[in-house]
């Protein structure tokens, strides 16, 4: 399936969610995303007649191979290797597919609200609508 036709899901089914407060958000998730099993649960359950093109097993196992690497980059940046393979040990991956759609005439174009994410570390992929913005600790705002 197409990364494009994957959102064609219909909203409500299981591991769909759309927010009527933010309308032009909807998102995919598949906990524990480097698990061969979560992923043919995932499948399974969107796709009963089969669809194994789906390669989200694949792309979470490669993520997962570069977040390990930042992070272990990380805690030896701080000279705390030796602390990195249990950090890493105690983690799961998540893998949420998010879609945004264009703003209709004299509708926001807020795509989510400010928020925080809760995960050590988030790898995104943009495309190139602008959009990203991070909020550094003196509460400015820096569009990517």
């Amino acid at each position: 399936m197409e990364s494009g036709k994957l959102h064609e899901i219909p909203v409500g089914s299981a591991r769909t969610r759309r927010i009527s407060s933010i309308p032009l958000h909807e998102a995919l998730c598949i906990n524990d995303a480097t698990n061969i099993e979560e992923i043919r649960s995932f499948t399974n359950l969107m796709w009963p007649a089969g669809n194994y093109r789906f390669c989200a097993h694949l792309f979470s196992k490669l993520v997962a191979e570069l977040d390990q690497m930042v992070i272990k980059m990380l805690f030896e940046s701080y000279g705390e290797e030796k602390y990195s393979d249990s950090h890493i040990g105690s983690t799961t991956s998540l893998l949420r597919p998010l879609k945004y759609r264009a703003p209709k005439m004299m509708e926001t174009n807020l795509g989510l609200n400010s928020h925080k994410d809760k995960s050590f570390m988030t790898i995104l992929q943009q495309n190139q609508v602008d959009g990203l913005e991070i909020e550094t600790k003196d509460g400015e705002w820096i569009c990517f």
